[in-house]
């Protein structure tokens, strides 16, 4: 299972389109490394109206105790944001994100249409972090993330893939 969204080659990629609260950008993420316990990827964000301007972070996701976690990685430290998936967990599991800040539940499979296409057995995690945001994850086969949705205070943000790169 945690083929979905852990383990791709150097260089594949994830282009999607972005509504930040009704500002629409591309946000690219990209594998830029691995070993056997983690990979490396760059989130870039494009900002439409200055071509030129991105922001960018580095980003790992890794397996821990049986647990897919998205992290920050900063060459010398690594902080856990989410606890994406747990191996092996069906429709109604719940568990707890890093220290406790969050909880997930596995609502289950479904189909999916995005920009990219129609994904089928598509995973859908959502988590409830402490900070009263929500967010969608939904995996698809051999792909990965194919959408994510935030859905906080300061309003909503919605990442649909629009191309899937596979890298070589």
């Amino acid at each position: 299972m945690e083929e979905r969204f852990y383990d791709f080659k150097i260089g594949t990629q994830w282009i999607f389109n972005a509504d930040f609260n009704g500002v629409l950008r591309t946000v690219v993420l990209k594998v830029v490394g691995s070993n056997n316990d983690w990979t490396h990827f760059e989130y870039d964000i494009y900002n439409p109206p200055d071509p030129g301007a991105t922001a960018s972070a580095d980003e790992i996701w890794y397996i821990q105790n049986e647990f897919v976690i998205w992290a920050d990685y900063d060459l010398a430290e690594v902080t856990p944001y989410w606890h994406v998936y747990k191996v092996g967990s069906k429709q109604g599991d719940t568990w707890k994100g890093p220290e406790g800040k969050s909880e997930a539940t596995h609502m289950g499979t479904s189909e999916l249409t995005v920009p990219a296409g129609n994904f089928k057995d598509v995973i859908h995690i959502r988590i409830n972090d402490e900070d009263e945001t929500m967010l969608n994850f939904y995996y698809a086969p051999k792909v990965g993330l194919v959408m994510r949705e935030t859905i906080s205070k300061e309003g909503k943000t919605v990442l649909e893939l629009q191309e899937f790169i596979a890298g070589k």
